[in-house]
């Protein structure tokens, strides 16, 4: 579930071995659903760090505007938090975040990992292999989504039905289908969740159907994204 986050290893010359990050795709509720933390903030200052083994860490200080998601921890981090601490790989060859832009709004997305926040240019919402996204990116519906509606449907699945995805074992009842290479891919991103059926008695799901929705798909040839 969520992004799929692998290191590739290459041989080049046959001699030379390079270390490279590769992102795969996720439906952001999937990621929302598989990650320990999502919250809004901004950078406040950044610190290059030596670990014990010689290797470099890049630490960010933020601020924390809102959180959306804090999954039960041992080092505190909880929905009252204004300021916090995020950890990452120092190069983004190793799905490291390198820079973060000062005064511009991100949402931060990431793992626990020895009692620490992590995050990687993998695991994002809507940003694949970018790093955080920023906040004046997250659609008016997503940001609705946010606040309780991707929490309250974790139970339902996004099954890529891309010939390029890896999907992992699921019940066909709760799943609702996306096509991550399909024309209306972003449509299905940025305007729509996948949400259980009320009245279904067998836990079925179903995208949720709204205004913004049908107005992408109807649009979505023309280029232009509803905000």
């Amino acid at each position: 579930m969520g992004m799929l986050l692998y290191s590739l290893l290459a041989l080049v010359a046959g001699v030379t071995s390079v270390l490279a990050c590769s992102c795969g795709y996720s439906h952001p509720q999937d990621t929302f659903c598989s990650v320990d933390f999502v919250f809004l903030g901004w950078l406040r200052s950044n610190v290059k760090e030596t670990e014990p083994n010689g290797s470099m860490t890049k630490k960010y200080e933020v601020t924390i505007r809102k959180v959306f998601k804090a999954r039960p921890n041992d080092f505190g981090f909880n929905e009252n938090m204004t300021v916090g601490i995020l950890y990452t790989a120092s190069h983004d060859s190793l799905c490291g975040v390198e820079f973060l832009e000062k005064r511009v709004k991100f949402l931060f997305t990431g793992s626990y990992v020895d009692s620490q926040l992590n995050i990687d240019i993998c695991t994002t919402i809507g940003s694949y292999g970018q790093g955080p996204m920023p906040w004046a990116w997250v659609s008016k519906m997503q940001r609705k989504y946010l606040n309780r509606i991707y929490r309250e449907n974790c139970e339902c699945v996004v099954f890529d039905t891309s010939p390029y995805a890896y999907n992992s074992p699921h019940s066909s009842n709760s799943t609702c289908k996306w096509d991550s290479r399909g024309d209306h891919s972003e449509c299905y991103e940025r305007q729509t969740a996948c949400i259980k059926d009320r009245k279904s008695h067998l836990g079925d799901c179903k995208w949720h159907n709204n205004p913004k929705m049908k107005a992408c798909k109807q649009t979505k040839s023309s280029g232009f994204l509803e905000p």
